[in-house]
């Protein structure tokens, strides 16, 4: 089974540092439901990492009713700076309430339909999957395609990996995407290819190998932004903006939401006002004139009596 969501489009999700705004469509994602907890946030390790400079690392939770409270699911603000929202109720730190399938979510100015559970599906992915296809929709081609770079070795050149899926060779031969005219390099070695989860090298069985940090391929073998890939001779070296962008993005504190948002937010309650010496005065019981004349009138009947008592004592 599978949490199934989907991020709905909004003109306020902007990333940091980007000028594209948010989510162009509204994208489906179904959550692997292995440990009865989803985290949704900024951080990379969440289950439902979304890459918005507005949101905490881990800025809401979601978790099944324990047994006797009823089925379904539980929704939890975690503290976040940005707040956030359940069918346009703003959730206090901590709360927790019912998630119904359907129900929408904001977090800060993030937007998400639950759609509850069901089979895992084609839509289905890994969180790092998630978070790149979400910075791709950012940014489009503004943020330009994971690039191979040429560092030493051959004459400089660069290789963009345009296409998702395309295996983009580099070697000796003319006509190889990225032609490397080197005697030590064969003349198909090594294949590059761009995913939803990344950027994988392959060994085309070159007689040199390919090596990544310093270590010999063995069939294909994923890359990060900045590795360094060696093709006999020649030094490479990889340009990812997506993993580069999800990277710092996870060391910023969250952004301040539009004005729009924080307008929405419920006002603190107001502070107490300072209790002084004529506050404490004025706080005092006043007595009316009524009181003021049944108390004169008790006062004296007291009086009269012990007056009395005083003269039958004497007379005794």
């Amino acid at each position: 089974m599978a949490l199934r969501f989907r991020i709905l489009p909004t003109e306020e999700t902007r990333p940091a540092g980007a000028g594209a705004a948010g989510p162009r469509a509204a994208q489906d994602v179904d959550v692997p439901d292995g440990t009865g907890e989803i985290r949704v946030g900024r951080r990379a390790d969440v289950e439902l990492p979304l890459p918005f400079s507005v949101l905490s690392g881990v800025h809401a939770r979601l978790s099944r009713a324990e047994p006797g409270v009823g089925a379904g699911w539980l929704v939890e603000d975690m503290s976040s700076t940005n707040g956030t929202w359940l069918d346009g109720a703003r959730l206090a730190p901590g709360e927790r309430r019912p998630l119904a399938p359907g129900a929408e979510l904001r977090l800060a100015t993030v937007r998400l339909r639950f759609d509850g559970e069901g089979p895992t599906g084609p839509a289905s992915q890994g969180t790092a999957t998630i978070a790149r296809r979400l910075v791709d929709d950012l940014f489009g081609d503004a943020g330009g395609a994971p690039t191979v770079r040429v560092v030493r070795g051959a004459p400089a050149a660069s290789l963009a990996l345009a296409v998702p899926g395309r295996a983009y060779v580099a070697g000796r031969a003319e006509g190889c995407a990225l032609c490397l005219p080197v005697e030590e390099v064969s003349r198909e070695h090594a294949a590059f290819v761009r995913s939803a989860e990344g950027v994988v090298v392959r060994d085309l069985g070159s007689k040199n190998g390919v090596l990544v940090g310093g270590v010999r391929v063995s069939g294909e073998r994923a890359l990060a932004d900045g590795d360094v890939v060696t093709v006999g001779p020649v030094t490479l070296s990889l340009d990812d903006p997506a993993a580069r962008y999800l990277r710092e993005l996870a060391a910023l504190p969250p952004e301040a939401p539009p004005p729009s948002v924080e307008a929405s937010a419920p006002p603190p309650s107001p502070a107490p006002p300072p209790v002084t010496a004529a506050a404490s005065e004025a706080r005092r019981p006043r007595l009316g004139g009524t009181q003021i004349v049944v108390g004169v009138a008790v006062s004296v009947l007291v009086l009269l009596a012990v007056a009395a008592g005083v003269l039958v004592f004497a007379r005794g």
